[in-house]
């Protein structure tokens, strides 16, 4: 006996059994496991956007049917699909009839009731023939999935993984569940419900699975329909006339071997074959016919639905890849620790899982699965890059940002500020990374590209001066430095940063020692300079402060040793964890002190003073120079004190040699 023989017979005794009083538990006993678009109505998934409300039974949580009066006998034993429905998250009916636009939790409860309906059909325990005379393909131990695969064979559906059938249906439902709870921040149920709808979706875009009336039962949009059933026409009209065409060929072929076998005479060959090739010759004009008319449908029917139907399957596998990433990044940090007391150290301290924490398998695989589903949707691209960047594979992210601009590029004319604004992000990005790998005139390109497009001033405002930074570093362009240094001196941030400011001025002064204008340049130095005694006063302050600190702690440390008194010790520890906060503080300023170039505005200044005759500000300069320079620095000031203090005594002008 064949399998499906063998299926047909399980499924009589399957009727027998349970006409013999066997419980199946099911919710609707009309029928023996109903296809989606049986237990479900487009109708119904129509009614999910608008202000209509489905009825939802209180106890089953099942979508009642529209048109249905409710019934009080129907089954509320249902069991519907672990993967289905998330009884952790299932939202109670408020007592109050909500009208107007559906809440987030009224939306969800339609759509897990929808759900609920298709799923309580299943058995729960199983309890059929086979399970009692078998033992084999079904028991209690097995998963409802079981079930779904012997219906799955029975009706011999199409499915891809041959393990559950597809349905539209069902996968919309799943994807919109899974839309719904990331939207309530309730990522674990939205990736179960992502995870179940790629189940049920047919990933394949081949136009068999298009043409495929069966299919035709579950598409939601039903406009979908007519184009479907016009490309059908147009491909079997085309495969009408390609067997119209071998058959006259075939029949040419006949009529040269009846002649051959002296069944017909010469004439009647010559006048049977003319006229044979006079048909070919119109069914061969037929098919041509037919080849444009089904290329035309090809391209106007069904290309628009492979595209977006790749486009979807994409977007769905972006999604979970996005909801995968999140629980990724919330499951790494295993403990944190808040350390208050310590004498090793405060704050707040956390034990990773380096494991987890190493690489970003799930991310990129799902990421992968996308690109390659549509290789024209640019989000997928954009995120591998980001992760390149964050994982410090500069080359990689480069050439992926470059390939998420080119897509962006196609569309350009109707793209939207936010997308708009991404575009300047990737510049930057493009323009930081050429910077660190030495392209220096790529990330030149990329940062004016940044500043152009760009219109969010909170963003440009710093980049401003970091191009002043990089003009003024990397290419030694002083003019364009000077002008981005001057954009961000009239900013807001400047005000809060006098270590910036002080590198601005220098960057300033630079282009106006390149146009020889000493007074100008003179003005910008001491702009610089006086934003660096700020800092070094500040410097000073807390270091003199650390001091007196270090002085109190050091006399209760004496009273400490004497005797153990609980007032004292409490103001020991205190003052201790005050000379730790100090000492971040004055870390935190020696920082900003280092990244202003002191020496060189102080060694500048010298310069200029000794050029305009006023050595003895010349001189006090360079005694500043040995206090804070480096070892050359300090010999450099020292020869130049000595140069200064002769000229002074003689009045012979010496000649200044170069340090920098």
């Amino acid at each position: 006996m064949t399998v499906l023989g063998r299926l047909i017979v399980a499924f009589v005794f399957l009727i027998s059994a349970l006409h013999a009083g066997e419980d199946d538990q099911r919710n609707d006993g009309r029928a023996l496991y109903l296809f989606p678009h049986e237990a479900i109505q487009i109708e119904e998934i129509q009614l999910l956007d608008s202000e209509t409300r489905l009825k939802i039974d209180d106890e089953s949580g099942i979508a009642k049917p529209i048109g249905e009066e409710e019934s009080t006998e129907e089954t509320t034993d249902a069991n519907p699909e672990v993967e289905s429905t998330d009884t952790e998250t299932t939202v109670e009916e408020p007592e109050v009839e909500e009208t107007g636009p559906k809440s987030l939790d009224t939306q969800i409860r339609e759509a897990e009731g929808l759900l609920r309906r298709y799923y309580s059909q299943f058995l729960s325990e199983k309890r059929i023939w086979e399970d009692k005379n078998r033992g084999s393909k079904f028991s209690t131990k097995n998963d409802q999935n079981e079930v779904r695969l012997l219906m799955d064979d029975l009706k011999n559906q199409l499915s891809e993984s041959k393990l559950i059938r597809d349905s539209e249906l069902v996968y919309y439902l799943h994807r919109r569940l899974g839309r719904l709870h990331s939207e309530r921040e309730n990522y674990s149920a939205a990736v179960r419900h992502l995870q179940a709808a790629l189940q049920y979706r047919n990933l394949s875009n081949k136009e068999d699975y298009f043409l495929n009336e069966s299919t035709w039962k579950e598409v939601i949009n039903q406009n979908e329909i007519p184009r479907r059933q016009a490309h059908l026409q147009a491909w079997n009209q085309l495969k009408k006339s390609e067997d119209k065409v071998e058959e006259s060929q075939k029949k040419i072929h006949r009529i040269g071997a009846d002649f051959a076998k002296g069944k017909m005479n010469f004439n009647s060959y010559q006048e049977s074959k003319k006229t044979a090739e006079l048909a070919l010759e119109n069914d061969k004009k037929d098919l041509l016919a037919q080849q444009k008319n089904y290329e035309d449908s090809y391209r106007e029917n069904y290309i628009p639905y492979q595209k977006s139907k790749s486009r979807e399957d994409a977007e769905t596998f972006y999604e979970l890849a996005i909801l995968v990433r999140k629980l990724e990044d919330t499951n790494k940090e295993r403990l944190k620790i808040v350390n208050k007391t310590s004498f090793a150290g405060r704050g707040v301290f956390v034990l990773f899982d380096y494991k987890r924490n190493t690489g970003f398998s799930g991310y990129e695989y799902l990421l992968e699965i996308a690109y390659k589903l549509d290789p024209s949707f640019p989000p997928p691209i954009k995120n591998v890059a980001d992760q390149f960047k964050i994982d410090g594979q500069k080359i990689k992210a480069i050439d992926y940002y470059k390939k998420y601009l080119e897509l962006m590029s196609l569309n350009k004319d109707n793209l939207s500020d936010e997308e708009r604004e991404d575009i300047s992000k990737v510049y930057l990005n493009l323009a930081i990374l050429n910077s660190d790998i030495k392209r220096k005139v790529q990330a030149a390109d990329y940062y004016e590209k940044f500043i152009k497009s760009s219109k969010d001033q909170d963003k440009l405002q710093p980049v401003y001066f970091e191009l002043g930074r990089f003009y003024e570093k990397q290419i030694g362009n002083y003019s364009l430095s000077k002008n981005y240094y001057e954009k961000w001196l009239s900013g807001s941030e400047a005000k809060d940063s006098p270590e910036k400011e002080s590198v601005a001025y220098y960057g300033l002064s630079l282009k106006e020692k390149q146009n020889k204008r000493a007074d100008k340049e003179e003005e910008y130095l001491l702009q610089s300079y006086e934003r660096y005694k700020l800092i070094r006063k500040s410097k000073a302050d807390k270091e003199s402060e650390i001091v007196e600190l270090e002085r109190e702690i050091n006399r209760y440390k004496r009273e400490l040793l004497i005797t153990t008194n609980d007032e004292s010790l409490a103001q020991f520890r205190i003052l201790q964890l005050r000379l730790d906060d100090l000492k971040l503080e004055k870390d935190t300023i020696l920082t900003k002190y280092k990244s202003i170039p002191h020496t060189r505005v102080i060694l500048r200044l010298a310069e200029i003073n000794e050029d305009k005759k006023e050595l003895n500000k010349s001189i006090s300069y360079y005694q500043e120079l040995i206090d804070i320079g480096n070892e050359s620095e300090v010999n450099y000031a020292l020869k130049n004190i000595k140069r200064l203090e002769l000229t002074q005594s003689d009045g012979i002008k010496r000649k200044r040699d170069r340090l920098y």
